[in-house]
C-alpha cells in the first residue's frame, strides 16, 4: 500500500511538472497581442505623456513664481534663479513637445503649442519681432493686464519672449551682461510687468494641457486620456498611430528646422533640449514595466529592429555628449526613420500617412 501511494504521488508530481512546462510562466516575456499592445499604450500615457505634461506645467508655475520674486527684488542672485528656471522650463518643454496632439494641439488657429514655442510653427526665429515688441511695450502706455497678454499673437509670447526678457537687456545693444540686464529692469518698471504677464500666460497654457489630459477635453465630459485610450480621437485617427506619428514629426522638426542652431540662442542650451527629447523617447519606448513597445517588438520577432533603435539612441547620446552636430543630425534622421518603418512594422501598425512637420 505504501508503494502504491508513493507511485501515485510520483505520478501527480510528474503531471504537475509537465503542466507547468506546457503553460506560461510569470517570467515569460509578454506576447505581441492586441491586449498587450493596449496595455503598453496605457502605460505610455500614464508613465510618459501625462507626466511630461505635468512636469512642464509644474515648471511653468515655478518660473512664474521666479518672475514675481525677481521683480520684487531685482538683483544678481534672483536673476540667476530666473535664468535657471527658464532653462529647466525649456528642457521640460522638449519632453512634452514629443506629444504634440490632444490638448496641446486641439485648435486649428490657436493651438496651445504655438503660444509656447513659436519656432515649431514654421521654423521661423521671431527673436527680432519679440525684441521690437518688448521695446514698444516698455515705452508704451497701454494697460498690461491679463487680457492684453491673452490677445498677443503667438510670435510675441512663449518661451522665446521669456528667454529674451531673462537673458538680455532691452534696446539696440541687446547686452547679455548681468549688470545690464538688471539695470534694464530697474530703469523700466514696465519690463517686469511684461515678464510676469507673459510668464503667467505660458503657465495658463501649460495648465490647460494638463487639465485636458486629466479632467476634461474641450467641450466633452471626458478627459483626453479617456478618449485617447478608448480610441475616440477628434480626427478619427488611431491612438497608437497618433502617438508614433507625433514623435516622428518632432524628430523631423528638430532636423528640418535646424533647431540646434535656431533655438535657445541667448541661453545657449539647445543641446539640453535635444537631450531631454531623447530621454523622453527612450522612456516611451522602453517603459517602466514588463510591457513596453520595444519589448513587444522583441516578442514579435523583431529583435534586430529593436537593436537598431537602441543603437541609434545610444549614438545620439554620444553626439550630444561630444557636441557633434553632424553625428546628431544623421542619427536624429535615423531615429525618425525608425518611427516611420521599424517601430510601426514591429508593432503591426499601419501608419498610412505622409510624414511631414511644419508647412
Amino acid at each position: 500500500m505504501f508503494i502504491a501511494m508513493r507511485n501515485t504521488s510520483l505520478i501527480i508530481l510528474c503531471l504537475l511538472i509537465l503542466s507547468g512546462c506546457s503553460g506560461s510562466r510569470p517570467n515569460d516575456p509578454p506576447e505581441l497581442t492586441v491586449d498587450n499592445l493596449n496595455l503598453a499604450l496605457q502605460y505610455a500615457v500614464d508613465q510618459s505623456v501625462i507626466p511630461a505634461a505635468t512636469a512642464f506645467n509644474t515648471q511653468a508655475m515655478t518660473f512664474d513664481t521666479a518672475t514675481v520674486r525677481f521683480c520684487s527684488k531685482i538683483n544678481t542672485a534672483e536673476l540667476e534663479v530666473l535664468q535657471s528656471a527658464w532653462i529647466n522650463l525649456y528642457e521640460k518643454w522638449f519632453h512634452l513637445a514629443n506629444y504634440n496632439f490632444g490638448p496641446l494641439n486641439d485648435d486649428l488657429v490657436f493651438a496651445k503649442y504655438t503660444f509656447i514655442d513659436s519656432l515649431r510653427v514654421r521654423g521661423t526665429n521671431y527673436i527680432n519681432t519679440v525684441r521690437d515688441e518688448i521695446d514698444n511695450l516698455i515705452t508704451g502706455s497701454e494697460s498690461l493686464d491679463e487680457t492684453f497678454f491673452e490677445q498677443l499673437t503667438f510670435n510675441k509670447v512663449g518661451l522665446l519672449a521669456l528667454e529674451v526678457l531673462s537673458f538680455e537687456a532691452s534696446g539696440g545693444a541687446q547686452s547679455a551682461l548681468v549688470d545690464d540686464i538688471i539695470e534694464g529692469f530697474q530703469n523700466n518698471p514696465r519690463k517686469c510687468e511684461i515678464l510676469t504677464g507673459i510668464a503667467r500666460q505660458l503657465a495658463s497654457n501649460a495648465d490647460y494641457v494638463v487639465q485636458g489630459w486629466q479632467l476634461q477635453h474641450k467641450d466633452t465630459e471626458l478627459s483626453y486620456r479617456t478618449l485617447f485610450l478608448d480610441d475616440q480621437l477628434d480626427d478619427g485617427s488611431n491612438n497608437l498611430t497618433q502617438l508614433l506619428v507625433s514623435v516622428q514629426e518632432h524628430l523631423d522638426y528638430l532636423n528640418k528646422r535646424n533647431v540646434l542652431s535656431t533655438s535657445a540662442t541667448l541661453s545657449g542650451v539647445a543641446w539640453n533640449g535635444f537631450s531631454a527629447a531623447i530621454d523622453e523617447i527612450e522612456i516611451l519606448l522602453e517603459g517602466n514595466t514588463e510591457v513596453s513597445f520595444l519589448g513587444l517588438m522583441e516578442a514579435g520577432g523583431f529583435s534586430d529592429s529593436v537593436a537598431a533603435v537602441r543603437e541609434t539612441i545610444a549614438t545620439i547620446r554620444t553626439a550630444i555628449n561630444t557636441r557633434d552636430a553632424e553625428l546628431l543630425e544623421t542619427n536624429i534622421a535615423n531615429l525618425d526613420g525608425h518611427f516611420k518603418r521599424e517601430i510601426p512594422n514591429g508593432l503591426d501598425v499601419e501608419l498610412g500617412i505622409n510624414f511631414s512637420d511644419g508647412d
